[in-house]
C-alpha cells in the first residue's frame, strides 16, 4: 500500500489485530485480580507496571502469529494485514525483534525498580514466546499433533499469571495460592483456545478442532479445561463466583451435537466462564468492601 505511510499502516494493523481496548481488557483484570488475590487496598506501582508488560507480550504474540499463520491466512483469511499487503512478512519479522528487545529492556528496568523475580518472569515470557515462534524447533512433529501444539503454546499463560503475582508478592510465586491461580488461568485460556476453533464449515486450511477430532473429543477437552478452572476456583475460595458460569458453559456444549453451526453459543459461554475466572478475585474483593 504505497499511498500509506509506515506509521499509518502500523496504526491500522494495531487497530485491527491488537486494539488497545482488547489489550487493556486482558492485562488490567489479570494484573488487578492477581493483586487482590494476595492483598487488599490500592494496587501497587509494580502491578501497573505489570499491566504494561502483559500488553507488550500480547502484542508480541499477535505479531508472531501473523508470520506463523501467513500461508493459512492467505487461503482462509485473505483480508488480514499480511495477505492483503498492508504489511509485508519481513516488516512483521522486524517488528517481532524490536518488540522482543524492548520487552527485555523493560524487564531490566523492572529489576531495578521492583524485583528480580518480576524481571526474570517477564524475560522468561519473552524467551518462551520465542520458542513458540520457532515451534520449539520441532515444527513438523507439532504439526502432526495439533493438541500437543495447542498445549505447548498455552503453557506461556502460567508464566504470565506468575508474572502478575510477582508484581504483588515475589516471595509467593511457588505458594499453593499462586500456583492454583496460574493453573486455573491455564484452564481458562485452553478452553477459549478450543472453543474459538469449532466451526465445522471453516476453510480446511484452518483445521478446526471440530474438523480434526469430532464433537465427542472436543467436548471432553473443554470439560477437562473447565474442570481445571473450577478446581482452582474451589481451592482459591472463588467457586461461588466462578462455578455458575462454568456450569453455564457445560450446559451449552450439547449445542455442538444438535446444532454445530451454532458453535458461537459454546464459544460465548466458555469465553464468559474464562473471563469471570480472571475477574473473580477482583469481584470478591469488591464484594468484601460492601
Amino acid at each position: 500500500m504505497p499511498d500509506m505511510s509506515a506509521a499509518s499502516r502500523w496504526l491500522t494493523y494495531l487497530r485491527e489485530r491488537s486494539p488497545l481496548p482488547l489489550l487493556l481488557a486482558v492485562a488490567i483484570p489479570q494484573a488487578l485480580s492477581s493483586f487482590w488475590l494476595l492483598r487488599t487496598g490500592a494496587p501497587s506501582a509494580a502491578t501497573w507496571a505489570c499491566v504494561i508488560g502483559i500488553m507488550g507480550l500480547l502484542v508480541l504474540l499477535r505479531l508472531m502469529d501473523e508470520v506463523k499463520d501467513e500461508d493459512k491466512d492467505r487461503a482462509a483469511h485473505p483480508d488480514r494485514p499480511v495477505p492483503r499487503g498492508l504489511l509485508s512478512a519481513d516488516e512483521v519479522r522486524r517488528a517481532i525483534l524490536t518488540v522482543a528487545v524492548l520487552l527485555l529492556v523493560y524487564a531490566a528496568v523492572l529489576a531495578a525498580a521492583f524485583s528480580m523475580q518480576l524481571s526474570v518472569l517477564l524475560a522468561a515470557c519473552v524467551v518462551y514466546a520465542g520458542l513458540m515462534y520457532k515451534e520449539f524447533f520441532v515444527s513438523r512433529a507439532l504439526a502432526e499433533r495439533p493438541l500437543l501444539y495447542a498445549l505447548s503454546h498455552q503453557l506461556i499463560v502460567i508464566l504470565m499469571y506468575e508474572f502478575a503475582v510477582a508484581a504483588v508478592e515475589p516471595g509467593a510465586l511457588l505458594s499453593e495460592r499462586a500456583l492454583g491461580w496460574s493453573l486455573g488461568g491455564l484452564g481458562a485460556s485452553f478452553v477459549v483456545e478450543v472453543s474459538r476453533k469449532l466451526d465445522p464449515a471453516a476453510h480446511p486450511a484452518l483445521r478446526t478442532y471440530l474438523q480434526l477430532y469430532g464433537r465427542g473429543v472436543v467436548t471432553i477437552l473443554m470439560l477437562a479445561a473447565l474442570a481445571l478452572l473450577a478446581d482452582a476456583a474451589w481451592a482459591l475460595g472463588l467457586h461461588t463466583i466462578v462455578w455458575p458460569f462454568a456450569a453455564l458453559a457445560v450446559l451449552a456444549m450439547p449445542v455442538l451435537f444438535v446444532r454445530p453451526d451454532r458453535h458461537a453459543v459454546v464459544a460465548g459461554a466458555t469465553g464468559l466462564a474464562a473471563l469471570v475466572y480472571m475477574l473473580a478475585p477482583a469481584i470478591a474483593y469488591a464484594w468484601s468492601l460492601r
